[in-house]
Order: structure tokens, then sequence, then C-alpha cells
């Protein structure tokens, strides 16, 4: 499968109809796609139908003195895309690495901001590598060439059923909340998941651990949930095919990057004792 992203910035036309002026400077870090102009921040828009809900959706739920959220910006014609291109007014602020236990606690306001929004329907119809992979996390998608991998076979062998309530959710909260010495938090690039609020808080320890030098110690620092382990596995499932699809690997069997090592052991071990 191609993943392949624009790597151009937008055109004049693009900006102009957003109603501002000057030259786009690139976002570091992400995927490489978000520009800069004066105050607001471009993106290619690949779902325009969740663009179109989660502009609805901010507008309903918004609560700055909890949380900033991205609020998406509109044309003088009111359009969200033109050119492909959407965009999102500018929200201050800087991720500080190690503060993950303050990411969580931002993810959780998220979840009490979204709480009484039902499913969209968009969610079912993603095919992206993210959602396969999270389908492949909670048992809705074949698991066909994965048990091959040992790591991911320990895994799969002690997950246990779940009872926590499924919400909306964002799925990537590691890199994409900021801080601001007098601002509430902001939760930015909304990747909605309808599961419970607990993964998302799983899928940030994953990264930490995996990706960002946080020791297992984060584990029991970040929940208290006593199926938090349970959690976590499905965390390391998703991550680990995710990177499948995204490396193209998938019909070779999903790969267990040697970087889960540290925290698929912890979990296990903690899943184990029940």
């Amino acid at each position: 499968m191609s993943n392949q992203r624009p790597q151009q910035p937008p055109s004049q036309r693009v900006i102009t109809a957003f109603g501002v002026h000057g030259a786009p400077v690139r976002f570091p870090g992400g995927e490489g796609t978000s520009w800069r102009v004066a105050d607001l921040v471009f993106k290619p828009a690949y779902d325009q139908e969740q663009l179109t809900w989660w502009a609805q959706a901010v507008a309903d739920i918004g609560n700055p003195d909890l949380l900033r959220l991205p609020t998406p910006a509109r044309t003088s014609s009111g359009a969200l895309v033109v050119d492909g291109w959407t965009a999102t007014h500018f929200l201050e602020g800087e991720h500080e690495s190690g503060r993950w236990v303050d990411v969580a606690r931002a993810g959780e306001a998220f979840c009490d901001l979204l709480e009484p929004i039902q499913r969209p329907g968009f969610l079912a119809r993603r095919q992206d590598p993210w959602a396969r992979a999270d389908r492949i996390a909670w048992g809705e998608e074949p698991l066909t060439g994965f048990k091959a991998e040992p790591q991911v076979t320990g895994i799969i062998d002690l997950l246990t059923p779940l009872t926590g309530l499924d919400q909306l959710i964002h799925g990537d909260l590691t890199g994409n909340v900021l801080f601001h010495p007098s601002l509430a938090p902001a939760v930015i690039d909304p990747s909605l998941y309808w599961r419970p609020r607990a993964f998302g808080t799983a899928i940030v320890t994953v990264d930490a651990i995996s990706f960002h030098g946080a020791g297992t110690q984060l584990i029991d620092q970040i929940s208290h949930d006593p199926d938090f382990p349970q959690y976590l596995l499905r965390a390391l499932l998703y991550r680990m095919a995710a990177d499948a699809f995204l490396t193209g690997t998938e019909q070779m069997g999903l790969q267990a990057s040697n970087a889960y090592v540290e925290i698929t052991n912890a979990a296990c071990h903690r899943a184990a004792r029940g």
C-alpha cells in the first residue's frame, strides 16, 4: 500500500482563500505535512467527512478553560477545504517530552468533553493503517500472519475480555499535547477511535517507554486501573500492526520491533499476575 504524503506547501491561492498572507513555514515532526502561515496551520484534508464532523463537534463541546482544541478555519464562503487543504487556528504551547502523566490527564479531559457524543459513522468506514491496526488489536480484524511472531504470540495468549465503556478517545496523544505556562493544555491533531478511554493512556505509555526513554515505572505512575495491563497488551498490538502496515510488511507477518521488548515484557509480566 502507498502511504506517501505530499511534501509541498499549500499554494498562495489556498493561503489567500483562508484570509491570511505570508510564506508557509513547515512544522517540525509528525508527517511533515503541516505548514504555518500567520495564525493558521495548514494540512492536507485527507478525510473531509471527519473534518466536517469535527468542525461541528468542537463548536459544541469547546471549553478552553479545561482544554484547548484545534478549531477549523473557514474561507469567506464558509468552505473548510480548498484544493485539498484545510486550516486550523494555531494553538500556543510546546510539547514537553517526559510529562507523560500530564499528557494522559489531558487525554482524560479530551474524553470528558467528548463523552456525550455518539459514535460517528465515519469511524467504521476508515481503512487507513491505523484504523486497521486498531481493529486487529481489539479482535475485529483477522490476525493473519501475526501469530508467527513470538513476541506477538505471548501477548495474544494473555488477552482477556475487558468491560470498559467505549467512547470517543484520542489515539495518538504522545506528541499531540501542548503545554503553556498560563493556558490550559492543548490537544491537537485529533486521532479518533471508539474505545475505552484507558486505551489512549496505554498507547501513550507504550510510546513513552519504547521511543522516548521512559522507564517501566511509568506504568504504575500513569494508571491505577487493575485492567491497565490488558490495555497495554492491546496498545502494543496496535502499534506493532500499524508499523507493519506502514512499512508494507503485512503480507510477511507483522513485525515486532526491538523497540517494544521492554514494555512487552513488563506488560506481559503484569498481565500474567492478573
